[in-house]
C-alpha cells in the first residue's frame, strides 16, 4: 500500500542523525509525542492531594472528577496500558495485553467519562467548555493550552510515548516530489524549527537551532 523510502537522497548526517527505528523502509517518523494525564489545577491545585497514576486516575472516590480518556476508535491509541495500570499490572508485564482485564478496569471508569475523545481538537474544546477536570491527553495539546492559560498541568508518570510517520501511498503521481519534502521535514534544522512552534519530540538526535 506504500512507496518505498528513497533514503539515497539523504545527506548522511542526516540520515545518520534519525534515530534507528524512525527510519522504516516504507516511512520515516514525523515527530514523538505522549499520552499523558492532565487535571484542572484550579480543582486540584498544589497544596491538594492529585492523581499521581493510572490508579488514582481510575480512583473516583479519592478524585471525584468528570474524566474524560480516548476512545481507542482508532485502535492502536486506546487507554488500554492506562487501564492496565490502574487494575495493578506491572509495567513489565503489560505485554501481551490481557483484553477481558483491559475492558473490565474499563467497565469500572466507563460511568464516569463524561466524553471520550477521537482527535486532538476534542481535548481543547472540552477543556475550554470545563467538560472533565481529568483527562489523558495528546502532551502538545495540553503545552499548547497551557500556553493559551488554560488552569492544566501534566502528570508523566506512566506516560506513553509514540510517533507517526511520513509515508507516500503506492502508485500516487507525485511519489518523486514527495520523497523530497519527506527528505526535507526531516532535516534536523527543519525538525528544531517545528519544536519553537509546536511541542513535539523530534525524531532526530542532530538538532541545530
Amino acid at each position: 500500500m506504500l512507496e518505498p523510502i528513497d533514503y539515497s537522497i539523504y545527506k548522511k548526517e542526516e540520515l545518520e542523525g534519525l534515530v534507528n527505528y524512525a527510519k522504516h523502509p516504507f516511512g520515516v517518523a514525523a515527530l514523538f509525542y505522549s499520552f499523558v494525564m492532565a487535571y484542572n489545577t484550579e480543582v486540584f491545585p498544589a497544596n491538594k492531594p492529585r492523581p499521581t497514576s493510572w490508579a488514582e486516575f481510575w480512583d473516583v472516590k479519592k478524585f471525584p472528577a468528570a474524566r474524560s480518556l480516548v476512545s481507542g476508535a482508532l485502535g492502536g491509541e486506546g487507554p488500554w496500558e492506562e487501564a492496565l495500570l490502574a487494575d495493578g499490572v506491572a509495567p513489565d508485564k503489560i505485554y501481551p495485553m490481557d483484553i477481558d482485564r483491559i475492558f473490565a478496569s474499563l467497565d469500572k471508569i466507563k460511568p464516569h467519562i463524561r466524553k471520550w475523545w477521537a482527535n486532538g481538537s476534542e481535548i481543547q474544546q472540552i477543556v475550554r467548555d470545563k467538560g472533565a477536570t481529568i483527562m489523558n491527553s495528546y502532551d502538545a495539546r495540553v503545552n499548547l493550552l497551557i500556553d493559551q492559560g488554560a488552569p492544566l498541568e501534566i502528570n508523566r508518570n506512566r506516560s506513553k510515548v509514540t510517533w507517526d510517520y511520513w509515508a507516500i501511498p503506492k502508485g500516487s503521481p507525485n511519489v518523486k516530489s514527495a520523497q523530497k519534502l519527506i527528505e526535507f521535514a526531516t532535516r534536523a534544522d527543519r525538525q528544531a524549527a517545528r519544536g519553537k512552534l509546536v511541542a513535539f519530540g523530534p525524531t532526530t538526535s542532530t538538532l541545530s537551532s
